[in-house]
C-alpha cells in the first residue's frame, strides 16, 4: 500500500474509504471495519462467479488460487465477501449487458465450428504449450507473453488466437481479459474442455 503523500492527503482518503463501505457503527455513522475487507475487483469477482457456473460457495472457496500473493480470504471476511458476490450474481443475472455474460463450455463438446484449421491448430497449441503448464505462470504479465509466443508460432496475430480461445471456451468472439481468465479456470478444466481440439 502506498503511503499518502501528506497529512491532509491521508485524512481524505481515509474518509473515501469509510464512505466506500456499507458497513455502519451503533452511532448510525459509517465506520472503517475491524478486518480489511477482501480486495477483489467486482468485474474480476462477476468473472469468477461466472467461472463457477453461479456457484457462491465455489467462487469463494476458489478465491487467491490464481492469485498466490492475496490468497484465500479468511473466515473473519468472508460474512462481508458473501454479502458481495451475491450483489455481483444479482448484478451478473438482471443488469449486465449481453456482451458481458458468459458461460463455460462443458467438457466433451464439440469444437467450434466459427474455428478454421488454423485457428484450431493454434488451440492445440495453446492447450499444450500453455494450459498443460498453467501453474507455472504466477502473473497475467507472463501469462499474456506465452500467449503472444504461441501466435507468433503459429503465424497469426496475438487478437487472432484471442478470438479462438474464446470460441473455445465460451463459444463468443470475446471475453474476459484472457491471461486472468485462463489462469482463474482450473487446469482440469481447460484441458477437458479443450480435449475436443
Amino acid at each position: 500500500m502506498e503511503a499518502a503523500k501528506d497529512e491532509a492527503a491521508y485524512q481524505k482518503e481515509k474518509r473515501i474509504y469509510e464512505l466506500s463501505q456499507v458497513q455502519t457503527g451503533n452511532d448510525g455513522k459509517t465506520a472503517i471495519p475491524a478486518i480489511k475487507p477482501y480486495q477483489v475487483p467486482f468485474r474480476h469477482l462477476c468473472n469468477l462467479i461466472q467461472i463457477a457456473d453461479g456457484d457462491i460457495d465455489k467462487t469463494l472457496a476458489g478465491l487467491g488460487r490464481e492469485n498466490q500473493e492475496l490468497g484465500p480470504p479468511s473466515p473473519e471476511q468472508l460474512s462481508v465477501l458473501r454479502s458481495r458476490a451475491l450483489c455481483a450474481k444479482f448484478w451478473i443475472e438482471e443488469c449486465a449487458p449481453e456482451e458481458f455474460r458468459f458461460k463455460l463450455k462443458e467438457a466433451g463438446e464439440e469444437p467450434s465450428q466459427a474455428l478454421n484449421p488454423a485457428e484450431k491448430a493454434a488451440i492445440c497449441a495453446l492447450r499444450d504449450k500453455l494450459i498443460n503448464q498453467i501453474e507455472n505462470y504466477n502473473d497475467d504479465k507472463s501469462c499474456a507473453e506465452a500467449i503472444y509466443r504461441i501466435a507468433e508460432g503459429e503465424g497469426m496475430e496475438g487478437k487472432t488466437l484471442f478470438r479462438a480461445a474464446y470460441q473455445a471456451l465460451i463459444g463468443k468472439d470475446q471475453g474476459p481479459r484472457l491471461a486472468n481468465f485462463l489462469r482463474s479456470i482450473s487446469k482440469e478444466r481447460l484441458l477437458g474442455i479443450l480435449a475436443a481440439y
